[in-house]
């Protein structure tokens, strides 16, 4: 807001007939006040006893601090009342921490279809990226038990076929099961050949 302007904390009575919220302002050293749409009305007392509908009055925008500068973007009216609705009044600030990641060369953008893909796969739920990481570092972990504890099997031959000890990793290979959507047995043989190929043995 311009240096000697302020709002009234009233909607413009003609632009609300038309279903159009529009503040009314004043300007210092003015007469009556005005709104964005060209509506004058100079006789303040006369606009006061027509009970114009109450606006709640916008917070000024902050001066930008030493070192910052104003940019001005262009989003659509939707983006715009999503944004406010979910930072409110903290939505410079928001907007500015998003910029500031972005320009960041090792920050990435994970879509809503990418995340959704994300929990069909893992079946975990993605929040946020606090989430997202630690459902990676979830995975890793389970990768590098699995690895530890395909080198300490203990396999011995029964007839064509081999007797595996799995030493407690029932769960684990029944959740891997489930999620994989195959057998227990299909999944020892996959994480046995995985092994194998990648020399982890």
């Amino acid at each position: 807001m311009s240096s000697g302007i302020n709002h009234t904390g009233w909607a413009c009575p003609i632009c609300d007939q038309n279903k159009i919220t529009s503040h009314l302002m004043t300007r210092v050293g003015g007469i009556g006040a005005y709104c964005g749409n060209g509506h004058t009305f100079n006789d303040m007392e006369q606009l006061k006893n027509s009970h114009p509908r109450t606006l709640p009055v916008p917070k000024p925008i902050p001066k930008p601090q030493e070192g910052h500068e104003e940019i001005r973007v262009s989003v659509p009216s939707k983006v715009r009342q999503d944004l406010q609705a979910k930072f409110g009044n903290t939505l410079p600030e928001n907007v500015g921490a998003v910029l500031r990641a972005v320009v960041d060369p090792r920050t990435i953008i994970v879509s809503g279809l990418d995340v959704q893909q994300i929990e069909s796969w893992t079946k975990l739920t993605i929040l946020d990226a606090g989430t997202l990481k630690g459902a990676i570092y979830s995975l890793t972990m389970d990768l590098k038990q699995a690895k530890e504890n395909l080198a300490s099997l203990e396999a011995t031959r029964n007839g064509k076929g081999i007797t595996v000890n799995l030493d407690g990793l029932e769960e684990a290979i029944q959740q891997r099961a489930d999620m994989w959507g195959i057998t227990n047995s299909e999944v020892v043989k996959q994480i046995t050949d995985m092994g194998i190929k990648n020399g982890w043995v």
